[in-house]
């Protein structure tokens, strides 16, 4: 046999090797997926999820209900600042009360976390003279409440109370009622015209009649009454500020306006410039326009003057020429005028 029959016959070989395959070596598919395996771990990985959101759960609600109900988040230890005119005992019992209410029925609302806050500082502008409110959480049980009080410009009688008033006419407390001592009455006795009655009497020689006058009645009638405000005692008691007696005797409510600013800024300018002249006003009386009131003077004299800040200066200088001139009267005066521009009357 030759090498070429040779090297033919493994050639042929090796070719039918390859040719005897089986055609099912061809018809081969990937493997699919157990649909009873994959329902198995749809469900171990529902337990799972369902598992970890009940620890979840739990977890939040005891966390919660700690930090809720533990005494070491409750509310107790309260401070009050800023208070001046206003007592920071009655602002704290105030705060105390509301913190021992409930939020949603069950949520305590002196916790901590849960305190609304808006509700103490709703409370207090509407409860004080109180221009603003600031509480702070300070933790574990602290809150700080920091008030601004209304700054009261004058003593303001409207011959039934006094009360404090701002700058701009408004009530920032109502003090105290006018004392009944405050007011002279001046009495007059009345009497009426007397009566006749026609009394008949009986004798033996006939019919009689007597006339009898009886007493006339007396009745006492008020003529006058005259308030004086009692200035020491009321600036002793609420303050060195300027005393306001308004005749047109307007009601005084919190936060409503009685004087009108322009009015106020007169009387403080008055004020201002008798104090550098070395004379005390004690207290101011509006009369029943509003335009124009007296200033009662320590030195037992009055000042008439015209509640207008914008004349204020050219009348002062009025008053000067004629505060002077009088001086040289032997008479002690009882007033000056200085209420119409450029004149001056005294007496």
């Amino acid at each position: 046999m030759s090498l070429f029959g040779v090297r033919k016959t493994r050639v042929q070989s090796v070719s039918r090797s390859v040719n005897m395959r089986h055609t099912k070596d061809f018809d081969w598919r990937p493997a699919k997926n157990n649909p009873f395996k994959k329902k198995d771990e749809q469900k171990r990985s529902t337990r799972k999820v369902a598992v970890l959101v009940s620890v979840c759960v739990v977890s939040f609600g005891t966390t919660a209900a700690i930090l809720m109900y533990h005494p070491a988040f409750r509310i107790t230890d309260i401070s009050i600042e800023g208070t001046k005119r206003v007592a920071s005992v009655d602002v704290k019992s105030v705060v105390a009360g509301i913190m021992e209410g409930k939020r949603f029925f069950f949520v305590p609302q002196n916790n901590y976390f849960v305190a609304n806050l808006s509700d103490v500082e709703s409370i207090l502008l509407k409860r004080y003279p109180i221009h603003s409110v600031d509480i702070t959480k300070q933790f574990p049980n602290k809150i700080i409440v920091t008030v601004s009080e209304k700054q009261a410009t004058f003593l303001y009688d409207n011959g039934r109370q006094y009360s404090y008033i701002d700058e701009d006419g408004v009530v920032v407390d109502v003090l105290k009622n006018v004392p009944s001592d405050q007011w002279q009455e001046q009495k007059s006795v009345q009497y009426a015209a007397p009566a006749t009655a026609d009394v008949s009497t009986t004798t033996s020689l006939g019919v009689t009649s007597t006339v009898v006058t009886p007493e006339p009645p007396v009745e006492t009638v008020i003529v006058s009454r005259t308030h004086i405000p009692d200035v020491a005692s009321i600036q002793a008691e609420f303050g060195q500020l300027p005393l306001i007696y308004d005749t047109r005797a307007l009601e005084a409510v919190k936060d409503s306006t009685t004087v009108d600013a322009d009015t106020l800024r007169a009387v403080l300018s008055y004020y201002e410039e008798l104090k550098k002249r070395m004379i005390t006003p004690r207290f101011i009386e509006i009369d029943q326009t509003g335009q124009f009131g007296h200033i009662k003077t320590g030195e037992g004299w009055d000042l008439l003057i015209r509640l207008d800040p914008r004349v204020v200066s050219t009348q002062m200088s009025v008053f000067d020429q004629a505060n002077a001139e009088s001086k040289k009267s032997e008479t002690a005066v009882s007033y000056i005028d200085i209420r119409y521009t450029g004149r001056a009357y005294w007496k």
